[in-house]
Protein backbone atom coordinates (compact mmCIF):
# COMPACT_ATOMS: atom_id res chain seq x y z
CA UNK A 1 0.00 0.00 0.00
CA UNK A 2 1.34 3.52 -0.77
CA UNK A 3 2.82 5.96 1.84
CA UNK A 4 -0.94 8.61 1.36
CA UNK A 5 1.34 11.89 1.39
CA UNK A 6 0.59 13.76 -1.99
CA UNK A 7 3.66 15.37 -3.76
CA UNK A 8 2.33 17.24 -6.36
CA UNK A 9 -0.83 19.63 -6.28
CA UNK A 10 -3.07 18.43 -8.64
CA UNK A 11 -2.81 18.66 -12.59
CA UNK A 12 0.43 20.64 -14.23
CA UNK A 13 -2.14 23.17 -15.07
CA UNK A 14 -3.64 23.69 -11.69
CA UNK A 15 -0.19 23.62 -10.07
CA UNK A 16 0.72 26.83 -12.56
CA UNK A 17 -2.45 28.40 -11.87
CA UNK A 18 -1.35 28.02 -8.08
CA UNK A 19 2.11 29.81 -8.73
CA UNK A 20 0.28 32.18 -10.53
CA UNK A 21 -1.87 33.27 -7.86
CA UNK A 22 1.00 32.85 -5.23
CA UNK A 23 3.03 35.07 -7.96
CA UNK A 24 0.71 38.09 -8.07
CA UNK A 25 -0.51 37.97 -4.17
CA UNK A 26 3.42 37.74 -3.18
CA UNK A 27 4.07 40.93 -5.39
CA UNK A 28 0.77 42.67 -4.04
CA UNK A 29 1.99 42.41 -0.29
CA UNK A 30 5.61 43.10 -1.36
CA UNK A 31 4.78 46.15 -2.79
CA UNK A 32 2.38 47.44 0.09
CA UNK A 33 4.98 45.85 2.85
CA UNK A 34 7.71 48.53 0.87
CA UNK A 35 5.32 51.35 1.65
CA UNK A 36 4.99 50.30 4.77
CA UNK A 37 8.89 49.86 5.59
CA UNK A 38 9.87 53.34 4.01
CA UNK A 39 7.00 54.71 5.82
CA UNK A 40 8.00 53.54 9.41
CA UNK A 41 11.96 54.07 8.75
CA UNK A 42 11.10 57.51 8.28
CA UNK A 43 8.78 57.58 11.24
CA UNK A 44 11.76 56.54 13.13
CA UNK A 45 14.35 58.91 12.13
CA UNK A 46 12.02 61.53 12.64
CA UNK A 47 12.69 63.00 16.08
CA UNK A 48 8.53 63.73 16.41
CA UNK A 49 7.10 61.06 14.34
CA UNK A 50 3.23 61.97 15.69
CA UNK A 51 3.54 64.89 13.18
CA UNK A 52 5.88 63.69 10.37
CA UNK A 53 3.43 63.48 7.94
CA UNK A 54 1.41 66.88 8.81
CA UNK A 55 4.64 68.56 8.47
CA UNK A 56 5.33 67.57 4.73
CA UNK A 57 1.60 68.21 4.26
CA UNK A 58 1.96 71.53 5.67
CA UNK A 59 5.19 72.32 3.31
CA UNK A 60 3.72 70.95 0.28
CA UNK A 61 0.85 73.10 0.68
CA UNK A 62 3.05 76.42 2.55
CA UNK A 63 0.65 76.11 5.38
CA UNK A 64 0.40 74.43 8.80
CA UNK A 65 -2.74 73.51 10.85
CA UNK A 66 -5.87 71.02 10.75
CA UNK A 67 -6.57 70.04 7.50
CA UNK A 68 -2.62 68.68 6.99
CA UNK A 69 -2.59 66.72 9.40
CA UNK A 70 -5.88 65.64 9.07
CA UNK A 71 -4.61 64.01 5.53
CA UNK A 72 -1.69 62.79 7.21
CA UNK A 73 -4.03 60.43 9.16
CA UNK A 74 -5.80 59.78 5.86
CA UNK A 75 -3.14 58.43 4.12
CA UNK A 76 -1.57 56.02 7.17
CA UNK A 77 -4.67 54.94 7.49
CA UNK A 78 -5.04 54.25 4.26
CA UNK A 79 -1.73 52.23 3.67
CA UNK A 80 -2.30 50.16 7.16
CA UNK A 81 -5.53 48.91 5.45
CA UNK A 82 -3.86 48.00 2.02
CA UNK A 83 -1.29 46.42 3.61
CA UNK A 84 -4.01 44.42 6.38
CA UNK A 85 -6.04 43.53 3.05
CA UNK A 86 -3.15 42.24 0.76
CA UNK A 87 -2.11 39.77 3.30
CA UNK A 88 -5.56 38.87 4.09
CA UNK A 89 -6.01 38.07 0.31
CA UNK A 90 -2.79 36.62 0.05
CA UNK A 91 -3.44 34.36 2.63
CA UNK A 92 -7.08 33.33 1.82
CA UNK A 93 -5.88 32.89 -1.92
CA UNK A 94 -2.82 30.18 -1.05
CA UNK A 95 -4.96 28.39 1.74
CA UNK A 96 -8.15 27.97 0.03
CA UNK A 97 -10.21 29.24 2.66
CA UNK A 98 -12.28 31.47 0.35
CA UNK A 99 -14.07 31.63 -3.08
CA UNK A 100 -16.56 33.63 -5.05
CA UNK A 101 -20.07 31.87 -4.78
CA UNK A 102 -22.94 32.20 -7.71
CA UNK A 103 -23.91 35.50 -6.91
CA UNK A 104 -19.77 36.82 -7.02
CA UNK A 105 -19.39 37.27 -3.23
CA UNK A 106 -16.93 36.16 -0.89
CA UNK A 107 -17.95 33.84 0.86
CA UNK A 108 -15.90 30.77 3.12
CA UNK A 109 -15.02 27.53 0.95
CA UNK A 110 -16.86 24.40 2.46
CA UNK A 111 -14.68 21.86 4.09
CA UNK A 112 -12.97 19.47 1.03
CA UNK A 113 -14.30 16.39 1.20
CA UNK A 114 -11.06 13.52 0.73
CA UNK A 115 -10.96 10.16 -1.24
CA UNK A 116 -8.30 8.35 -1.72
CA UNK A 117 -8.58 6.52 -5.12
CA UNK A 118 -5.83 3.12 -5.58
CA UNK A 119 -5.58 1.68 -8.80
CA UNK A 120 -4.84 -1.63 -8.42
CA UNK A 121 -5.02 -4.78 -11.08
CA UNK A 122 -6.67 -2.46 -13.68
CA UNK A 123 -9.52 -1.03 -11.30
CA UNK A 124 -9.96 2.48 -9.45
CA UNK A 125 -10.54 1.41 -6.16
CA UNK A 126 -12.36 4.38 -4.21
CA UNK A 127 -11.37 4.33 -0.44
CA UNK A 128 -13.81 6.57 2.17
CA UNK A 129 -13.08 7.17 5.83
CA UNK A 130 -15.43 6.03 7.49
CA UNK A 131 -17.57 7.25 10.63
CA UNK A 132 -14.11 8.17 12.87
CA UNK A 133 -13.38 10.35 9.63
CA UNK A 134 -10.10 9.34 9.52
CA UNK A 135 -8.28 7.20 6.86
CA UNK A 136 -6.44 3.47 8.03
CA UNK A 137 -8.78 2.78 10.41
CA UNK A 138 -11.10 -0.46 10.83
CA UNK A 139 -14.55 1.40 9.54
CA UNK A 140 -12.93 2.18 6.11
CA UNK A 141 -15.16 1.24 3.15
CA UNK A 142 -13.97 0.46 -0.70
CA UNK A 143 -16.08 1.04 -3.88
CA UNK A 144 -14.84 -0.65 -6.59
CA UNK A 145 -15.11 1.35 -10.08
CA UNK A 146 -17.45 3.92 -9.09
CA UNK A 147 -16.68 7.31 -6.91
CA UNK A 148 -19.62 8.87 -5.20
CA UNK A 149 -19.44 13.07 -4.76
CA UNK A 150 -21.77 15.43 -3.51
CA UNK A 151 -22.58 18.37 -5.92
CA UNK A 152 -21.37 21.88 -4.47
CA UNK A 153 -18.64 20.58 -2.23
CA UNK A 154 -15.00 20.95 -2.66
CA UNK A 155 -13.46 17.39 -3.59
CA UNK A 156 -9.56 16.11 -2.66
CA UNK A 157 -9.14 13.64 -4.64
CA UNK A 158 -5.72 11.38 -3.44
CA UNK A 159 -4.65 8.93 -5.88
CA UNK A 160 -1.92 5.92 -5.86
CA UNK A 161 -1.19 2.80 -7.70
CA UNK A 162 -0.33 -0.63 -6.13
CA UNK A 163 0.95 -2.45 -9.27
CA UNK A 164 1.97 -0.03 -12.47
CA UNK A 165 1.59 3.33 -14.01
CA UNK A 166 -1.95 4.45 -14.36
CA UNK A 167 -2.99 8.23 -16.19
CA UNK A 168 -6.56 9.09 -15.08
CA UNK A 169 -8.68 11.97 -17.43
CA UNK A 170 -11.43 13.17 -15.93
CA UNK A 171 -12.66 14.68 -18.90
CA UNK A 172 -15.64 16.77 -17.32
CA UNK A 173 -13.03 18.49 -15.49
CA UNK A 174 -10.58 19.18 -18.02
CA UNK A 175 -8.30 17.37 -15.47
CA UNK A 176 -5.42 14.58 -15.78
CA UNK A 177 -2.69 12.98 -13.38
CA UNK A 178 -0.36 10.01 -14.21
CA UNK A 179 0.69 8.29 -11.26
CA UNK A 180 3.51 5.23 -10.33
CA UNK A 181 3.68 3.05 -7.48
CA UNK A 182 5.15 4.49 -4.72
CA UNK A 183 3.79 7.73 -5.18
CA UNK A 184 0.47 9.79 -4.74
CA UNK A 185 -0.67 12.89 -6.39
CA UNK A 186 -3.22 15.52 -5.76
CA UNK A 187 -6.28 16.28 -7.45
CA UNK A 188 -8.55 19.08 -6.68
CA UNK A 189 -12.35 19.31 -8.37
CA UNK A 190 -15.79 20.35 -7.52
CA UNK A 191 -18.48 19.94 -9.61
CA UNK A 192 -21.65 22.18 -9.97
CA UNK A 193 -24.30 20.18 -10.81
CA UNK A 194 -25.51 16.34 -10.36
CA UNK A 195 -24.52 13.79 -12.55
CA UNK A 196 -22.72 10.71 -13.81
CA UNK A 197 -19.31 11.47 -15.14
CA UNK A 198 -16.88 9.21 -17.23
CA UNK A 199 -13.67 8.59 -16.37
CA UNK A 200 -10.97 6.40 -17.60
CA UNK A 201 -7.16 5.19 -17.68
CA UNK A 202 -5.74 7.97 -20.54
CA UNK A 203 -2.50 5.75 -21.49
CA UNK A 204 -2.09 2.15 -22.18
CA UNK A 205 -0.79 0.42 -18.78
CA UNK A 206 -1.29 -3.49 -20.11
CA UNK A 207 -4.30 -5.75 -21.01
CA UNK A 208 -6.82 -4.70 -18.70
CA UNK A 209 -6.43 -1.16 -20.42
CA UNK A 210 -10.22 -1.27 -21.04
CA UNK A 211 -11.29 -1.89 -17.84
CA UNK A 212 -9.49 1.05 -15.68
CA UNK A 213 -12.86 2.42 -16.48
CA UNK A 214 -14.37 4.95 -13.52
CA UNK A 215 -17.45 6.03 -13.07
CA UNK A 216 -18.30 9.38 -10.90
CA UNK A 217 -21.69 9.49 -9.20
CA UNK A 218 -22.73 12.76 -8.47
CA UNK A 219 -25.31 13.72 -5.98
CA UNK A 220 -26.73 16.73 -4.25
CA UNK A 221 -25.08 17.00 -0.85
CA UNK A 222 -28.20 15.59 1.21
CA UNK A 223 -28.64 12.15 -1.05
CA UNK A 224 -24.53 11.94 -0.38
CA UNK A 225 -24.63 12.48 2.96
CA UNK A 226 -27.63 9.35 3.41
CA UNK A 227 -25.34 7.01 1.08
CA UNK A 228 -22.31 7.56 2.78
CA UNK A 229 -24.71 6.96 6.55
CA UNK A 230 -25.56 3.62 4.37
CA UNK A 231 -22.41 2.82 2.83
CA UNK A 232 -21.10 3.26 7.50
CA UNK A 233 -23.56 1.25 8.00
CA UNK A 234 -23.21 -1.28 5.93
CA UNK A 235 -19.30 -1.70 7.19
CA UNK A 236 -20.60 -1.42 11.11
CA UNK A 237 -23.12 -4.16 10.45
CA UNK A 238 -22.47 -6.16 7.51
CA UNK A 239 -25.60 -8.49 6.25
CA UNK A 240 -25.12 -12.28 6.50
Amino acid sequence: MPQWRADTAGSDAAAAVQRLMCLVGGLAVGAVGLYATALAIAVLRSGRPRWLLARCYALRDGKPGGPARAAARRWSAGGLAAFLLAVLLGTAGRSGMWRLDGSRRLVRAAEPLTVRLLASDYRWNAIYAGADKRFATPDDFVVVGRMHLPAGRPVRILLASSDRAYSLHLPAWRLAATVMPGRVRQLDLQAAQPGRYEAACARPCGWGHELARLVLVVTSPNQFDRWLAAAERLMTHPRG
